[in-house]
């Protein structure tokens, strides 16, 4: 404050919600696809951190099948909501497979499947899981229902998000600084202080 400027303002303090999301991997892979019967393979991620799902996105499927087309692909969240991802695709594909899916891909499944880790729009959106318990067992579950062609699940893992709100800085301290016409201070701790988680 000086003679040529008016009152001074409180400070002030605004924010934006920040998103905070994490990357989650199997522990039970790799998981044989048995060629000798019609077989349901499950991998598990079992999650105990506590909130809710914001949005949630498959990062990675990983594996190999003789007959692709032969495997419905299904994500079943710790309520057993369950979301068809992929089913009856790719005709004859036979080998290698490496791909994601999220509902912010714009990308539709396209054949062959990816085999660099690219993302695809799923089948059904992976939104049904917003504001849903967090914690849980997260399950992919692969069909294969023809006897004859097989294969393997080899890496499985799933990104979270979820929006958190932050706590705004706190004034701890805000004295006056006294300073004369023509000199130079710095303004120290003591006289102005705020925290901030």
């Amino acid at each position: 404050s000086n003679e040529c400027s008016g009152q001074w303002n409180d400070p002030a303090f605004f924010s934006t919600f920040a998103e905070n999301c994490s990357v989650v991997s199997a522990n039970d892979l790799p998981k044989n696809i048995s060629s000798a019967s019609a077989v349901t393979v499950e991998s598990a991620i079992n999650v105990v951190t506590p909130g809710k799902v914001g949005s949630v996105a498959v990062k990675t499927i990983k594996g190999s099948h003789q007959f692709f087309r032969d495997l419905e692909i299904k994500l079943t969240g710790p309520d057993n909501t369950e979301v068809t991802l992929i089913k009856n695709k790719c005709g004859s594909y036979n080998g290698n497979f490496n791909f994601g899916l999220s509902d912010l891909s714009l990308t539709a499944f396209s054949c062959p499947p990816n085999n660099t880790g690219g993302l695809y729009k799923p089948e059904n959106p992976l939104s049904v899981f917003k504001d849903k318990n967090l914690a849980g067992a997260w399950k992919l579950v692969l069909k294969d229902g023809v006897i004859g062609s097989g294969g393997t699940l080899q890496e499985f893992k799933l990104e979270f998000c979820s929006s958190a709100a932050l706590n705004p800085p706190v004034l701890v301290k805000n004295e006056p600084l006294q300073i004369n016409s023509g000199e130079t201070k710095g303004i120290p701790q003591n006289l102005l202080q705020a925290t901030d988680v």
